[in-house]
């Protein structure tokens, strides 16, 4: 049996497919390479991500305009725009019928939920209700 997709895209639903999702860190930016030098410019940036639905770690590729500096490590977040792509590729060049296959997921951006308790003012509250005069 064979799966095709259009474009190689996967229709998924994004919150069932990833549930909750962390930011854990960036990774260097991709820049493009004309006629085997580097020109400098950033063709992509990544991210890696956590994924309480699939309980492991998957880079996110964002285009070159996504300022990924303001998240912090495990900001919850909710990416924009995604989509996951499957790639799969075989070295004819081996001697074995291995394959390597994974799906690459991109976002057009991100944002940082806000619903995330401030604890800050909790803790100030009590630790002024717990210092009662003796």
């Amino acid at each position: 049996m064979v799966m095709k997709f259009d474009k190689n895209i996967v229709p998924a639903d994004t919150q069932k497919t990833l549930g909750k999702v962390n930011f854990l860190k960036e990774l260097d930016a991709r820049t493009l390479f004309v006629d085997g030098d580097n020109t400098g410019e950033i063709a992509d940036r990544r991210a890696e991500f956590t994924s309480e639905v699939q309980a492991s770690s998957f880079v996110v590729v964002f285009p070159p305009e996504v300022d990924l500096t303001s998240l912090s490590f495990f900001d919850e977040v909710k990416l924009q725009d995604v989509e996951f792509k499957a790639w799969s590729m075989i070295d004819e060049k081996s001697y074995s019928n291995y394959a390597d296959s994974d799906v690459k997921v991109s976002a057009k951006g991100y944002s940082i939920d806000k619903k995330m308790l401030d604890t800050s003012a909790v803790i100030e509250k009590n630790s002024m209700t717990d210092k009662k005069p003796k």
